[in-house]
Order: C-alpha cells, then structure tokens, then sequence
C-alpha cells in the first residue's frame, strides 16, 4: 500500500488550521502534521523533514515578516504561503525565494484554491512536459517555473529537436513552444505534433515577445491550446499551464469512462469490440497472431448470495487485477458483463497457450481475499480460441463454447480449441 504524502501546516489560527487538516486529509492520499507557530514547526522538522509540501501562514507570532519560509525551505520542502495582507513588494521578496504559490487567507474558497493546488502538485509528478525554446535564457525560466510545480521537465532549442524527443517520448502530456526558432518556427512543429496528438492526448501553448491578436489567433488555429505573451507574470504562466492540464484530464477522464468498466477499471464491452475489431482485422491479414478468450468466476452468484453485493464486487476487482497483470500492455483485457471477461492476447506463441491462460487459473485460486474475520478463495473457468474464425463475433463465440465445456467439465479448468482439436483440449484441476 502506497504511503500518504506528508503535508507540513504552519497557521496560528485553530480554526483555520483545523479546517484545512480534515479538508486535505479526507481522501487518505495526505497526512497533515500541524503547528501554530515557527518554533513548533522547528521542533516537527526535527523529528521528520520529509514533506511533501509545506503550507504556511506568512504572519506568525515569531516569524512576523515570514521567516518560517526560509525554515522551511532549508529542508528542501516546497512551500504554498497563505497571507491576509499582500503588495507588491511582499509579492516580489516572497515569489523570489521560489515558492509555488500564494493564497490570500479571504474566504473558504481560499481552502478549495489550496485543496485543488495539492492535488494539481500531486498529479503533476507524473506528467512530462517539454520545453521547446532557442532562446537558452527564455528556455530555463520556463524549465524552472515548471520545476517548481513538479513537473517532469524536458527541453529543446529547436522543432527537430522537439520532434525527437517526443519521438522517443511518447508521453509528453505538455509543450511550450516559442515562435521563432531557426530550422522550424512554432507553426510548423505544432502542425507536425498535432498529426500524431490530438488535443485530447496532449497540451501545446505557445510563445512570443512578438506576441498580438493575429499571433495568438494563428497559434490557436494551427492546433495550440493556447498562447502567452512574453514577458509574462509567473502567475499567469502557472495558472495557464493548470487551466489547460485539469482540462485536459477532465476530457481524458470522460473518454475513459466511454471505454472503461466504472467497477473493474478494465476496457469494457464496447472498447473490446472497437478496439478488437481492428486487432482482427490485422490477423485476418497475418499482419498478427491473436488468440481470443472468454473467462467467467466460478459459483459467481453464490457468493453474492452468502456474502453480500460488497463482497462480489472485491472478487470481480481482485480477479480483473490479476487478469490485467498477468497479460501485457498490447493484450486486451475487458470486463464483458456480470462475473464475464474477455481476452484478446497479442502475438502469444501457440505452444505457450497452454501455459499462460493455465497460469492465469492459478493466480486466481490462489489468491486469498480477507473479508472482515474470513478469507475467501474463488475459481476461474476459461475458454479459449487458439485461432481466428471468420469474424470476432464468431471467435468469441467459440472461445465460449470452450469456456461453457470448461464449466461442464468441473470448473477451475481451461479449455482450448486449435484447428487440429476443435473439440477442445482441458487442462486445469478438474
């Protein structure tokens, strides 16, 4: 089980603080170690200095102009300031010591602001972004503003060198890109990114001191999801690049849960067909070798029956994990309804069939789920179509007249049919 992110709160109101600790704590993922004054921040950091984050209030009994940041700070912990009072100069003298942000202490909405900059920090850890700029100076504020908010951070000082990276980087999920750069303008790499990611898959904004209304039209219009003109406040930078990467995942979560299995979090019924189909149409060419399956929990309903809906929907995950796990990455794995799932695996040796879907009906028996005093055990039957046949539907259909043998034949057992054994072979327990 994955630690929870240790978040370090340093505010002298009670209230404040109180209400702040049970906001970020309800989701698990955090855990708040509270401290109202600078002194009681040393003593915590004494004892453990390995923050996440630190969240502190600039105006505190013994650290009245801030001091607690450079505390703070000296234990290399990214710091998120809140204030009730703020101007310019407070503005440049704190944003220069390189903190992530600040939040004026106003209303609840303050704590929503800070709330929804934990989970954007906490997010970003995981999301490459790639900073396309020929200008050395321009290229590294952009790196270290990114480096700020925990980004993983790339660079290039040209579109063909852009074009590499992401090349080899297939998961760039964002790009700043300037203008004018030698060998390739901005125009023309976004129009060569956005061949291959649309902008469902990954964000572009784009970049200029040249920047007007016509600039920033042709970026949008060539495919950037935005534009900013330089120079730029440091504020508006973050809160662009934020905008556009909560949005990006807000469409990405809508496109998965077109596609996903809101229980099992496997593709569902619907990718299965859409996405097999085409994966057919390669065999169907000899472009690939598929072998399809069909899977089914044994006694499904009667678990429900003696333990409780709860109960069956941890087997149903516990099973698809397993599932998904032991198959890789090219392979299709779908919840098909109920206790069913199904199986498109890529390119697997025909001598090797045997073995791994065998492999797979033992993982599941022996696997132990704990409910509440009680440790319950489940079987799998599975059928399998070594071959292609016609179409899908048609190869589905027979990998589940094997699996409806390997019901008959006991459960807990794996039957597959080749063209050589159409009647299916058994293998298993039973």
């Amino acid at each position: 089980m994955t630690s929870a992110y240790k978040i370090l709160v340093v505010e002298d109101s009670k209230v404040f603080a109180n209400l702040l600790k049970s906001r970020i704590e309800v989701d698990g993922n955090y855990r708040v170690s509270l401290a109202m004054t600078m002194a009681e921040a040393k003593k915590i950091l004494s004892e453990e200095n390995d923050f996440f984050l630190g969240l502190l209030d600039l105006n505190l009994p013994d650290s009245p102009q801030g001091e607690i940041v450079d505390v703070v700070q000296s234990f290399q912990i990214p710091i998120i300031v809140f204030t009730g009072e703020f101007d310019d100069n407070m503005r440049e003298q704190i944003l220069s010591k390189g903190i992530i942000d600040y939040v004026f202490k106003e209303s609840s909405s303050s704590i929503d602001y800070v709330i929804s900059m934990i989970h954007r920090i906490t997010r970003n850890r995981f999301i490459k972004a790639l900073v396309v700029d020929d200008s050395k100076s321009s290229r590294q504020h952009q790196i270290n503003l990114l480096a700020l908010h925990m980004y993983q951070v790339m660079e290039a000082s040209n579109g063909q060198e852009a074009l590499k990276i992401l090349e080899k980087e297939g998961d760039v999920r964002l790009v700043l890109t300037d203008y004018n750069m030698p060998e390739m303008d901005g125009f023309s790499l976004i129009k060569r990114i956005r061949a291959r990611f649309s902008q469902e898959e990954l964000v572009i904004i784009g970049l200029s001191a040249y920047g007007n209304n016509l600039l920033s039209t042709k970026f949008i219009k060539n495919g950037a999801n935005d534009f900013i003109n330089k120079p730029f406040l440091s504020e508006e930078f973050f809160c662009r690049v934020t905008v556009n990467m909560n949005l990006l995942e807000k469409v990405r979560a809508l496109n998965d849960a077109v596609i996903r299995d809101f229980l099992t979090g496997l593709n569902n019924r619907r990718y299965f067909f859409e996405a097999g189909k085409k994966l057919f149409s390669s065999a169907k060419r000899q472009q690939i070798h598929l072998t399809t399956a069909m899977l089914d929990i044994d006694h499904f309903k009667k678990i429900n029956d003696t333990y409780g809906h709860d109960v069956g929907d941890l087997v149903l995950k516990q099973v698809a994990m397993i599932a998904e796990k032991h198959f890789r990455t090219t392979d299709i794995v779908a919840r098909m309804g109920g206790e069913e799932f199904a199986i498109l695996a890529v390119n697997l040796s025909p001598d090797k069939i045997e073995q791994i879907f065998d492999q797979l009906r033992q993982f599941v028996a022996e696997e132990e789920i704990m409910v509440n005093d009680k440790t319950i055990k489940v079987t799998i039957s599975i059928g399998v179509a070594a071959e292609i046949e016609g179409d899908l539907e048609t190869t589905l259909a027979m990998a589940d007249t094997m699996l409806y043998k390997a019901k008959n034949g006991g459960r807990n057992t794996v039957v597959y049919c080749t063209d050589d054994h159409p009647e299916g072979i058994q293998v298993g327990s039973s």
